[in-house]
């Protein structure tokens, strides 16, 4: 069976679930591997979506409650 290909927004998503602040754009590449602008566009689609929120500079995952 073929693996599921892990997206640039897996990655982003996986580093803000395990995150307890907001984290930068810098961070988030840093902690992803994933190149700033990518992260950059992912972070807009991800608000977008709401799924994400800006707050204090850096950015959240939204909590499911």
């Amino acid at each position: 069976m073929p693996r599921k290909r892990i997206t640039a927004e897996d990655k982003v998503l996986s580093v803000l679930e395990k995150a307890d602040r907001p984290l930068r754009v810098t961070e988030i590449s840093k902690l992803s591997g994933v190149n700033y602008n990518t992260v950059r566009g992912v972070l807009y689609r991800l608000m977008k979506e709401g799924l994400i929120t800006r707050y204090l500079g850096g950015y959240l995952l939204k909590r499911r409650r």
